[in-house]
């Protein structure tokens, strides 16, 4: 049986934004999980995907908890629950909601883990939730912006600086897996399986 060393949250609040290996290796865990959980045995939607709600386990591995959010797609999920920062666009429709909603959750996760800032702007822990909602509302697929922190890094490996051992091909592949999870199009998201094979 595995211990929980701490949750996700307070990792990166201990050692800042991830980068390179180790984010990677979150996303490989993070999409293991979601892909047994999306499998036709479970057919579930987890709806819960945050920092806070992810195990750093004493072996080094992520794992999800909370599972009180975890819903069977079958029975048809239109509940609004989870952190209002993580809602896809057709959670805030009021739409069906699918596995996808998970996956967008995903790319603001990695967003969040790789920059130490939202993409719904720096500004969005503190803004209302109808701010807030009209942003995810209004995002486009090409509408992402760059984190600063990865402009940082573009930046460094570029000028050949240090950069505390990300490179450019790790940020441009950030930002490549970024664009297909955070795709408003339900039918071009990115599913648990596209992002381990990336």
């Amino acid at each position: 049986r595995q211990r929980t060393a701490c949750d996700l949250a307070q990792l990166v609040e201990d050692v800042g934004p991830l980068d390179g290996p180790p984010l990677r290796f979150v996303a490989a865990c993070v999409a293991s999980a979601l892909e047994v959980l999306h499998s036709p045995a479970l057919h579930s939607v987890y709806r819960h995907l945050m920092p806070e709600a992810l195990a750093l386990l004493d072996n080094g591995y992520v794992c999800l908890m909370d599972l009180k959010h975890c819903e069977n797609e079958w029975r048809g999920c239109q509940t609004l629950c989870g952190s209002p920062l993580y809602f896809a666009p057709e959670m805030v429709r009021g739409e069906q909601q699918t596995s996808a909603v998970d996956m967008w959750a995903m790319g603001v996760l990695l967003y969040e883990l790789a920059s130490g800032e939202s993409p719904w702007g720096s500004d969005a822990n503190e803004c209302d939730d109808v701010t807030l909602l009209k942003r995810i509302a209004e995002h486009t697929d090409d509408g992402l912006r760059t984190p600063s922190r990865v402009r940082a890094l573009r930046r460094e490996g570029e000028d050949g600086s240090p950069d505390g051992g990300s490179s450019p091909e790790d940020t441009e592949a950030l930002l490549e897996l970024l664009t297909p999870l955070l795709q408003p199009a339900i039918a071009e998201r990115h599913t648990a399986a596209a992002i381990k094979a990336h």
